[in-house]
């Protein structure tokens, strides 16, 4: 008989790929990683608007050396500025707590860089969360509602000056979430401490122990900004085609040891 556990093996080997044995960690990449993702998870349980941590896993499978998975209680359709902010600091989670713990960033963060590059810029191009630009849209390759999708550069409907501004405000909002992750991994230093020597033993911890951890109960109830449902044409409204706007998938990422619905490597 099929249980829950054999659904969610499926899911990983979909996701992530087989578990091979020639991709084995060193003893210090072990740490390294369950240094990286317990950083993902700290943050994602100590941030409000974050999606809640489902499980984390060091154990090497395909091309991720690590995965820190996030699964929203709820299938969201609209995304609030604080879901996204808060999105940003938990992609970054991993890096900062290299920083905190290891005193320098690595290349396993490489694709969580990307990852929250492409939700910032998408912040402050197309969702109009700039607050140096204002109410604007520029979606890459031109209008979503026109069959747009080519490369951004090919169609750049601004100025050298407005990237300039894009750049500027792209790089503030990455600054600060790695600045607020930061803050929150110092601050909460033990429970890292913990999480990782727990990651080191298990190798696969499921969330609730996350929470456990950091001292807050497992959330099981809808976010309050999505307690009321959207109206009927909201997703109109909010995106190409009758769809709303496509975030950056991590699956919230694929980083260069790790990926996160959400997925943070």
């Amino acid at each position: 008989m099929l249980s829950a556990a054999d659904f969610d093996a499926a899911r990983d080997r979909i996701l992530l790929g087989r578990r091979e044995g020639y991709n084995a960690l060193r003893p210090e990449e072990k740490q390294a990683v369950a240094i990286h993702e317990s950083g993902h998870a700290m943050v994602a349980a100590l941030s409000e608007h974050a999606d809640p941590v489902a499980k984390i896993t060091i154990l090497p499978a395909g091309q991720t050396l690590g995965v820190t998975e996030q699964l929203p209680v709820d299938e969201r359709h609209l995304y609030s500025q604080d879901y996204l902010t808060d999105s940003l600091t938990v992609r970054l989670g991993g890096r900062a707590a290299e920083l905190v713990e290891l005193g320098q960033g690595s290349t396993g963060a490489a694709n969580d860089l990307a990852s929250a590059t492409d939700l910032a810029t998408k912040m402050v191009r197309e969702f109009g969360l700039s607050p140096d630009l204002g109410p604007v849209g520029y979606p890459e390759g031109g209008s979503v509602f026109l069959g747009g999708g080519g490369p951004g550069l090919s169609s750049r409907p601004f100025a050298e000056a407005t990237q300039a501004r894009i750049d500027d405000d792209v790089a503030r909002l990455l600054r600060q979430a790695e600045q607020t992750a930061v803050e929150l991994i110092r601050a909460h230093r033990p429970e890292l401490g913990q999480l990782v020597a727990l990651l080191l033993e298990r190798e696969t911890v499921d969330g609730s122990a996350v929470y456990r951890i950091v001292g807050k109960q497992v959330p099981d109830h809808r976010p309050k900004e999505m307690a009321v449902a959207p109206p009927a044409n909201a997703a109109a409204v909010a995106g190409g085609g009758g769809s709303g706007p496509a975030l950056p998938a991590d699956p919230q990422h694929r980083p260069g040891t790790c990926p996160a619905a959400t997925r943070n490597g």
